[in-house]
């Protein structure tokens, strides 16, 4: 696709409500991932 931007835009249709949206997302746990290996960052200490 020559000359694409990379973009798009959304329109919202029907009733939105913030407050109803936070409450979903906040059923969700943080991701997490077993990988690990030498270019994980997702550990806060070294390893020795």
């Amino acid at each position: 696709m020559a000359g694409s931007t990379g973009r798009f835009e959304l329109t919202p249709v029907g009733p939105y409500s913030i407050s109803a949206s936070a409450r979903f997302l906040e059923g969700f746990a943080p991701a997490h991932y077993e990988g690990g290996g030498p270019k994980s960052s997702h550990s806060g200490a070294a390893r020795a």
